[in-house]
């Protein structure tokens, strides 16, 4: 309820306060008046009951001793005498005597009884008996007067013996009727009400008037009565209406309230006349306060009241006179504040407008020469074979990528915090992303020799809807990271569903490394901008410190949470969770072949975590899994299951385990009658002749790391027979092995204004693409050349003299001949609006410079696919490359050196004797004293450590085809793994071989290097 009406009012506050105030108090003097008045009553009149029953009862007891006594005068009349023993005076005097004695008494009969009992005389309907009564052998034998209450029928029946010269001769029995008695004694009242009980038996009753909430009082007639009656058992009830007293109580009551009402309204009157002279000038005040504004028109005082109001009012006014005059010098001081901020505004858009343009202008300006420096070594490489240019050529491209990545990086943090990224959403095949993932640092991964695996959640749907771009480059930068920072060991990709509900999914991303770790401390500042885990002076790796941070801000963006859980040196697993949502389309890249359930296959693999990477992969299909960490326990397993009756439909074996590889492993199973089929599972880059493959029972080959889709179709072509040894065909192969036959022929102009972009883009268009290719230097040429010849496809810069690429779009869009022909966007303009602005001019793609070539052939392929009315050419062979002779020069000298298995090495590089120059050098400089190495950590009693380098060691020799180094390595590596007592001294004595061959070797080596 709302009390506005009373509680906004000085005036009506104070009459209702006051009002209710003495109606309260009125209302409780005649609470408590009437309640004392109640108990009052109440208490008195239960005494004047109690008295009344005990005065009643007195009465009562006098009537029965009056009786009685006339029964005992009786009995000493002559006449009763003498009917005892007088026939004649019994039937003539005593009848009449009887008589007399019955009128006014309330006798209701009489019996006189001879001292046999028998009657002599009766009324009675039914006489007792000597026998039945113990009142009359009271009275006869022991001549004492007796009676007894008869509750049944409300009688008092009295024995009073006869007797004549002391002696009994009989008794007298006089029966009275108690009800009479009482009526007699305790008449009706119509305040009272009487009842006499004997026992529970209603003996009399004598009702008042009113019988509603009665007081009762009970007396018992034993308690009053003395002598003969002391024994009486008989009860006596008095009763009153209590409202009969309270009559004038309420009355009284009733003249209360009337006078509290007329005393309460007079009170509000009185109240109502103060609060009115009270809040007169209180509303005068609220009214002058409301107007007054510290002018002297408008001030509060003088009231009239002379008193703390009008002292209130005084003061007011001061205060307010003072806040004008602040509030003048405020609104002074806002205008000024409001244009120096007008001012502060104008110079932070202007300086973001200038920061959007200078990041702008610099990404161009640094993608162009870098452009030039990765296209121009890029094409170096393909034209020379002199062994130290080509590995100064890839230190130049790898210098240059890293370069390349560094200047990403500050750009993405710049377009962060200038709020310029964005994020999309798009369906898109998680397993893709995975690829791209492993296409990317795989290279650097088989350098190190660290075994790369992908666990993807089967519980994941194929097609995810979200950002692939942002998803990739956060487990990239991750990858890295775990790539850069791992010397042994391997690195896990993960993906899993945390939780699924109405808003869509969660998903988890892992990235975890078996390398160097980091502490609390470190973790606790890994995201922030420029900070890294060691940035001292001598530290060893490098980086920028902004990848973590630009990682984080893209969680963020997308909604997700990012952390990293680590040790100090037992490695790290770096992780985020984003919500994705189900894609609303069907799978992207369906499945054409089809597996049978239940095929039974065999895993073997010597990493615990590959193994149930595979397994989990496997299950999925519906697969049953048998696993092995050796090839040892694969031979095992494969007999013991012809044995039982259930061969194996597949083996998957992995290439590089210790002891028996995978090899070997697979042409002692390929010896049994009937062999499953397996795939060889290859890491580090390795690729093995499919003829060599065959020969040992090797059906198909997997390059790791693997994932479900590759799984799945590699397994698939097995069983219907189109797989063949050769390895899967991988995403991130040179561009040497993509198919350019659709491009041979296809004209394209290409609207560049740069020399050296003109060049690089000329020799890949044209060299190794087959491209006829015609060049405009801006955008006015684009159109003069547009609307002379009809090309397949146009590359356009975006930033060109006379007329840009934005502008020359727009304006080829207007010409019909070129409203479909693809526009590809070819610009060092990195940002996400570049971009858009590209896209809404009418261009179709964006390919980024430094221009990779491989992505550049990839969107040409895909928007100037083959078509059946226009076959591709056939493209003429190329002319055999400069240095031939050199190369089978440097071949014959690696043939002649001892313990080198070449055509093994050759498979490894795909016959590219130039990169299996370069890993040689690898391999020689990080395994120089790689033996000393050894025999300390063995001396240190580190048998773990030592047994992880002379895997190592093994696993390098085996990839570079060194087999003499290989075999010496397994044989220490097989003395460590005894785990016996002599096993430190047989693998010192195993040392001693391979600690007198690979310096030798590692010289030979060098020196071929240098020839």
């Amino acid at each position: 309820m709302r009390l506005d009406f009373i509680t906004r009012s000085v005036r009506r506050r104070i009459t209702w306060v006051f009002g209710l105030f003495v109606a309260l108090s009125m209302v409780s003097v005649a609470l408590t008046v009437g309640f004392r008045l109640h108990t009052e009553v109440t208490s008195n009149l239960n005494r004047e009951l109690q008295e009344k029953a005990r005065q009643d009862s007195r009465l009562l007891l006098q009537r029965l001793d009056y009786l009685l006594e006339i029964a005992n005068a009786l009995v000493k009349s002559p006449l009763v005498i003498n009917g005892l023993n007088d026939v004649e005076g019994r039937e003539n005097a005593l009848p009449d005597l009887i008589r007399n004695f019955r009128e006014g008494r309330d006798v209701h009969a009489v019996a006189l009884l001879g001292f046999d009992g028998k009657p002599v005389y009766s009324s009675l309907e039914a006489l007792p008996t000597y026998e039945d009564s113990t009142e009359l052998r009271s009275a006869l034998a022991n001549g004492v007067t007796s009676y007894l209450i008869d509750a049944q029928k409300g009688h008092w029946v009295v024995f009073v013996p006869v007797s004549y010269y002391s002696t009994t001769q009989g008794a007298l029995v006089v029966v009275y009727d108690l009800g009479a008695v009482a009526k007699r004694v305790l008449p009706a009242d119509p305040v009272f009400g009487v009842r006499l009980l004997a026992g529970d038996h209603l003996l009399y009753e004598g009702q008042a008037d009113n019988v509603s909430d009665l007081l009762i009082a009970r007396q018992s007639l034993a308690e009053v009565g003395q002598g003969v009656f002391s024994g009486l058992k008989l009860q006596l009830e008095v009763s009153a209406a209590r409202q009969h007293y309270l009559a004038p109580a309420r009355s009284a009551l009733g003249d209360v309230a009337i006078l509290g009402l007329v005393l309460t309204l007079a009170a509000i009157a009185i109240a109502y006349r103060i609060g009115f002279s009270i809040s007169r000038p209180i509303i005068l005040l609220r009214q002058r306060v409301a107007a007054a504004d510290g002018s002297p028109e408008n001030y509060c005082a003088p009231l009239g009241t002379r008193d703390e109001l009008e002292e209130l009012a005084e003061m007011f006014d001061r205060r307010t006179h003072a806040l004008r005059d602040i509030q003048i010098h405020l609104e002074d001081l806002v205008g000024e504040r409001t244009r120096e901020l007008e001012a502060a505004k104008e110079m932070a858009e202007e300086a973001s407008r200038f920061k959007s343009s200078f990041l702008a202008n610099m990404s161009h300006e640094i993608r162009t020469p870098m452009n030039a420096i990765v296209g121009l070594t890029h094409l170096l490489l393909r034209n020379t074979t002199e062994p130290q240019q080509i590995g100064r050529l890839e230190k130049i491209s790898q210098a240059a990528q890293h370069l390349l990545s560094v200047i990403n990086d500050i750009l993405d943090f710049s377009k962060i915090e200038a709020g310029k990224l964005t994020i999309e959403k798009t369906d898109f095949d998680l397993d893709r992303v995975f690829q791209n993932l492993n296409n990317l640092v795989s290279e650097r991964a088989a350098e190190k020799q660290l075994e790369v695996i992908n666990r993807i959640d089967p519980a994941l749907p194929a097609v995810l809807h979200g950002d692939p771009m942002r998803l990739g480059q956060v487990l990239l930068n991750f990858a890295s990271n775990a790539v850069k920072f791992t010397e042994s060991g391997s690195v896990i990709f993960r993906a899993r569903l945390v939780g699924e509900n109405a808003d869509g999914l969660r998903v988890r991303f892992e990235v975890s490394d078996t390398g160097i770790g980091l502490s609390e401390a470190q973790c606790s500042v890994l995201f922030q901008a420029f900070v890294q885990a060691d940035a001292s002076t001598t530290r060893k790796y490098g980086g920028t410190g902004l990848g973590l941070a630009i990682s984080k801000r893209l969680v963020d963006l997308m909604g997700g949470q990012v952390g990293v859980d680590s040790r100090l040196g037992e490695g790290s697993t770096f992780w985020f969770e984003l919500p994705l949502q189900r894609a609303a389309g069907e799978r992207l890249n369906g499945r054409a072949l089809t597996l049978t359930e239940g095929l039974r296959v065999l895993v073997v693999d010597d990493n615990g975590d590959a193994r149930t990477a595979l397994e989990d992969m496997l299950h999925s299909f519906s697969a049953r899994v048998v696993s092995a960490e050796s090839g040892e326990q694969a031979l095992q397993q494969v007999a013991a299951a012809r044995e039982n009756g259930v061969p194996f439909d597949l083996v998957l074996m992995d290439w590089a385990m210790p002891g028996m590889d995978g090899i070997e492993t697979s042409r002692r199973i390929h010896e049994f009658d009937a062999f499953p089929r397996i795939i060889l599972a290859t890491a580090y880059g390795r690729d093995w002749d499919g003829e060599m493959l065959r020969s040992v029972g090797i059906v198909g080959q997997l390059s790791k790391p693997l994932t479900p889709s590759t799984l799945y179709d590699a397994m698939a072509g097995v069983f219907s027979g189109a797989h063949s040894s050769s390895s899967a065909a991988k995403a991130g192969e040179p561009v040497a092995h993509l198919d350019l036959a659709a491009l041979h022929g296809r004209r394209v102009l290409l609207a560049e204004d740069n020399p050296v972009n003109q060049e690089v883009a000329l020799a890949l268009l044209v060299e190794e693409g087959g491209l006829i290719v015609d060049v405009a230097n801006d955008g006015v040429e684009v159109l003069a050349k547009a609307a002379e010849v009809a090309y397949d496809l146009i590359l356009m810069d975006v930033q060109m003299p006379n007329l840009d690429g934005v502008a020359a779009t727009r304006a080829l869009r207007q010409m019909p001949a070129y409203v479909a022909v693809p526009i590809l966007a070819m610009t060092a303009n990195a940002f996400d609006e570049d971009r858009r602005v590209c896209l809404e001019a009418g261009m179709n793609d964006h390919v980024a410079k430094p221009v990779d070539p491989e992505r550049l052939f990839e969107a040409l392929l895909r928007w100037m696919p083959a078509s059946p009315a226009r076959p591709a050419r056939p493209r003429l062979a190329p002319s055999p490359l400069p240095g031939a002779a050199e190369l089978e020069e440097w071949r014959a000298l690696l043939a002649g050196i001892e313990g080198i298995d070449l055509v093994r090495a050759q498979a490894m590089v795909r016959g590219r004797l130039p990169a299996y120059r370069r890993l040689l050098g690898i391999y020689t400089r990080s395994n120089e004293g790689e033996v000393g190495r050894i025999r300390q950590l063995l001396l240190e009693g580190q048998f773990e450590e030592a047994r992880r380098h002379v895997h190592s060691l093994k696993g390098a020799s085996a990839s570079l085809g060194l087999v003499r180094i290989q075999e010496l390595a397994m044989a220490v590596e097989q003395s460590l793994k005894s785990e016996g007592a002599d096993a430190r001294s047989q693998a010192l004595e195993a040392l001693v071989v391979l600690e007198n061959e690979l310096p030798g070797l590692i010289a030979r080596l060098q020196s071929v290097a240098e020839a």
